[in-house]
């Protein structure tokens, strides 16, 4: 009786794995940058944003840290 329900917990295991891959592998990136309410959000727009951002933090990482050496 064991052998039968560890055997199913196996197979039902093995099973939700491969479903959740092949749900994982079938969703369209731009899927996720698409609300109705929102709009479409550019993937570029937003790479760009957060580069600008990034340019600044690290700017501003770089001022502290000649602080600190003086």
């Amino acid at each position: 009786m064991k052998k039968v329900v560890l055997s199913l917990c196996v197979l039902a295991s093995a099973v939700t794995g491969v479903y959740a891959d092949t749900k994982i592998a079938v969703v369209n990136p731009v899927d996720i940058f698409n609300d109705s309410n929102l709009g479409s959000v550019s993937v570029k727009k937003m790479e760009n944003d957060l580069k600008l951002e990034a340019a600044k933090l690290k700017q501003e990482q770089n001022d502290i840290m000649q602080q600190m050496r003086t």
